[in-house]
């Protein structure tokens, strides 16, 4: 299965309404990529988001249960466990 995201080039800001970079998933760590930063499904004219300049999606975040899965067992996998007097990856 592959889907596209839209990021922006920041987190958190509420304010934002523009997603320009094209991210292209394909695996958990395109997933894991895009993910740091604002992100939305769908592309939008002039990577503006609102409900007139929607044009495409090839995916719905209901449909992504899969990734989301790969997703969480990546983070489990990257995240560094420890321990008392035990230290595992």
């Amino acid at each position: 299965m592959k889907f596209t995201l839209f990021t922006a080039s920041c987190t958190g800001m509420e304010s934002n309404c523009r997603y320009p970079q094209k991210r292209e998933i394909q695996n958990a760590q395109d997933l894991k990529a895009a993910a740091q930063f604002d992100h939305v499904c769908a592309a939008y004219k002039n990577s503006y988001r609102s409900r007139d300049n929607f044009l495409w999606s090839d995916n719905s975040l209901l449909g992504l249960k899969k990734w989301k899965k790969a997703y969480r067992e990546s983070l489990r996998t990257d995240r560094h466990r420890v321990t008392p007097g035990k230290t595992s990856r």
